[in-house]
């Protein structure tokens, strides 16, 4: 029987018991969305491949320079900006076409219009396990592991360099490849006794299966951060 040996990262995934993404519902609160945005100078967004800083934050601003901007804003980004605000919308094909429309809205007033739920948007894709569930969809012979996703959300939200980019799903998927987390929970996997039966493993049968869980799961990553051209940065 191959015994399973410790890993580093383990110590570190029970660490996320703390956080918004171990909550049985899975649901971000107000304080992981602004704690998030805080963390990543929630304050820009890009607007056709130019950056635009906001000078105040909303609640900031002067009443009557937020209501000119309140209609100013045309209805086609109203619907989909009460689409991401009410979770009516939580696929990455979806929130990657609403933030590719909010990219390169003609409109100032629309694009800061956008920031904010947009952010929560991919905060809740991610801490709702849909990030997690799209992911197994893609891995139908060798599951994703529940435990990689935990590992690279909890070190994105400990990395000060997350705060280049607004999208927390593409910040956790690149985090996987950066740590080398795929390979690593690969092994975890395959060193799991249930795997083999009770049946007695040497070393080469485990990295020939580590190879295997390590092979698909990659391959789902690079589909999931195909959705980018460009990456959703800020610089």
């Amino acid at each position: 029987m191959v015994e399973k040996q410790t890993c580093p990262m383990e110590q570190e995934v029970s660490s996320m018991q703390q956080t918004s993404f171990a909550r049985d519902n899975g649901q971000p609160t107000e304080q992981d969305v602004e704690t998030f945005k805080r963390t990543n100078n929630i304050g820009e967004y890009h607007h056709q491949t130019k950056r635009i800083r906001l000078g105040h934050r909303q609640s900031e601003r002067h009443p009557e320079q937020y209501t000119n901007d309140m209609s100013s804003k045309t209805s086609s980004s109203w619907k989909l900006i009460d689409m991401l605000q009410s979770h009516r919308v939580n696929t990455m094909t979806d929130l990657v076409r609403i933030e590719r429309i909010a990219a390169t809205t003609p409109s100032a007033a629309d694009a800061r219009a956008f920031q904010a739920p947009m952010t929560a948007a991919w905060v809740h894709y991610v801490t709702s396990h849909q990030l997690t569930t799209e992911l197994r969809t893609l891995t139908p012979n060798y599951p994703f592991a529940t435990g990689l996703v935990r590992e690279a959300y909890a070190r994105v939200r400990q990395d000060p360099f997350s705060n280049r980019s607004w999208n927390l799903a593409w910040l956790v998927l690149t985090k996987m490849r950066e740590d080398g987390l795929i390979a690593a929970y690969a092994r975890l996997e395959a060193l799991k006794p249930e795997m083999w039966g009770g049946k007695q493993v040497g070393e080469e049968d485990v990295a020939r299966l580590a190879a295997c869980f390590e092979g698909e799961w990659d391959a789902a990553v690079e589909t999931m951060l195909r959705h980018w051209t460009v990456p959703p940065t800020w610089f």
